[in-house]
């Protein structure tokens, strides 16, 4: 007949035994669990903060052509991108939240460039209107008159690859403006008149002159500043660019008088 103390002793140890081969405690699963978690990477958003991706390249070393958003992405140019730099991206980047572009050009490229026409006076000599840097389109556009074009061209060509160009050619066209001069200003040689558009109340323009502008009489021949008077009608062509102000700020490309009515 078996010992009941032996009994109860026996069954002690298989139930410790039994414990032992068990599952683990909750609270050291749940402590392994999130050190686990800890470990996995989070990816970033970069529409949150795209001027993070700017530090990102420049940490990384990536010659790049700068960024923008267009389509509620985060268009990324990158010079010479490869299968390596796109993995780099994915490591760190939320998937479908910005796109990368293979180009030609990084963004130093394309500024250093710009500060060339400055530096050598193009603006004035040319008479080119202006430059900006088409991100989009990884290219310098040069903005001028068609009347610029023959030889303006061959100059900028002279200091920049013509493959990192594009231009934007403005034809003369239709009057930007007409109307009435009701100021002319000569100060310190800034040469400027006040502009009346028919219908206002109060004047809208001012249009200053520069040695390209152009002033010609009903007839046709070509005048001077000196020529023009208050209440003369004038068509008016701006160099492109206006500066929004009351009343807003203009070049003149053209101005010619033009007959009462």
């Amino acid at each position: 007949m078996n010992n009941p103390k032996w009994l109860w002793v026996g069954l002690t140890l298989a139930v410790l035994l039994l414990n032992g081969c068990g599952e683990k405690p909750e609270g050291k699963a749940n402590s392994t669990t999130s050190a686990t978690a800890t470990t996995t990477p989070v990816k970033t958003n970069p529409l949150a903060n795209p001027g993070e991706i700017r530090t990102f390249l420049s940490n990384k070393g990536f010659p790049n052509g700068d960024i923008y958003l267009q389509d509620e992405k985060v268009h990324v140019n990158i010079v010479g991108l490869n299968e390596e730099i796109q993995d780099v991206f994915a490591e760190r980047y939320v998937a479908d939240t910005y796109v990368l572009h293979n180009v030609e050009y990084t963004i130093h490229e394309l500024e250093t460039s710009q500060k060339l026409l400055e530096e050598h006076n193009l603006y004035l000599k040319q008479n080119v209107y202006g430059s900006t840097i088409d991100v989009i389109g990884n290219r310098l556009a040069i903005i001028m008159p068609d009347s610029s074009e023959t030889t303006a061209k061959p100059e900028i060509e002279k200091l920049i690859d013509p493959n990192m160009l594009s231009y934007n050619i403005e034809k003369l066209g239709q009057p930007h403006v007409v109307g009435e001069i009701v100021e002319v200003e000569s100060i310190d040689n800034h040469l400027r008149i006040l502009i009346l558009e028919p219908g206002k109340e109060e004047p809208t323009y001012w249009f200053s002159f520069n040695d390209r502008s152009e002033l010609y009489n009903e007839a046709e021949k070509e005048i001077h500043f000196s020529d023009l008077e208050k209440g003369q009608q004038v068509k008016l062509w701006s160099t492109g660019t206006v500066e929004d102000s009351l009343p807003a700020l203009a070049t003149v490309r053209r101005l010619e008088l033009d007959l009462p009515k």
